[in-house]
């Protein structure tokens, strides 16, 4: 590795997503949606002297699940929920087609998307204006409900699997050695308690969509303030 090479990726800021994901921003140059070691191999090119252009028209024609790359000056808007939401979507004209598309970052911690925000502000902040507003009311519930709904069949599949293992008098299947002790435990509680901890869970759960819908969540969105560049 070159000194130059060296330099560059001392100039990346490197934010992480989930699933092991990362974000990367390099001068002029967001690229996300990948595994590190992929974002790397990606930014090789650039770093290796490739044009910015060339480098994004070349990357966005790449067959790869879930990428983005954009240049700074293609991105149009950026919004995310205020509170409870580690995600932003960015909008952004994309170089191959020119079409304005979207693509969802959605970052391991809060804190973590925070600190992107930010960033962001202070690399381009006099290009966007910025302002709150609120959420829909469908938009406010959509995550929390569907937390609420994974939790409801997961749970009650999870209580009747106790209950059938107490009833039945021989099953034919057999639980992964792995398992056992959990599924033990759980025939310790005992179906009828696994169902009231599991009926608990989901009535809180009810509550925060019944919370959100009452009070909408609020939205940052960050406008670009003048046309998207050429």
């Amino acid at each position: 590795m070159d000194n130059h090479e060296t330099n560059a990726e001392a100039d990346l800021q490197v934010y992480h997503l989930e699933n092991g994901r990362v974000l990367v921003h390099y001068e002029n140059i967001l690229l996300g949606g990948v595994t590190a070691e992929k974002a790397q191999s990606i930014m090789n090119k650039l770093f290796d002297g490739m044009e910015e252009k060339e480098f994004v028209d070349h990357t966005q024609g790449l067959s790869i699940r879930k990428l983005f790359v954009s240049k700074i000056g293609d991105i149009s808007s950026i919004s995310t929920t205020l509170k409870g939401d580690t995600s932003v979507v960015l909008a952004y004209r994309k170089a191959v087609t020119g079409l304005v598309e979207s693509s969802r970052m959605v970052f391991k911690e809060e804190t973590e998307k925070q600190r992107f925000l930010t960033d962001f502000h202070e690399l381009a902040g006099h290009e966007f204006t910025q302002e709150e507003k609120d959420n829909s009311r469908f938009e406010s519930v959509r995550q929390p409900l569907l937390y609420l709904l994974q939790t409801l069949v997961f749970g009650f599949a999870l209580a009747y699997f106790v209950y059938y293992l107490e009833t039945a008098t021989e099953y034919s299947f057999r639980i992964p050695a792995v398992l056992y002790f959990v599924v033990e435990i759980l025939l310790q509680f005992g179906y009828k308690t696994v169902f009231v901890i599991v009926g608990v869970i989901n009535l809180i759960m009810l509550i925060m969509v019944v919370r959100k819908w009452l009070v909408p969540s609020k939205q940052l969105v960050i406008h670009r303030s003048n046309t998207l560049s050429t």
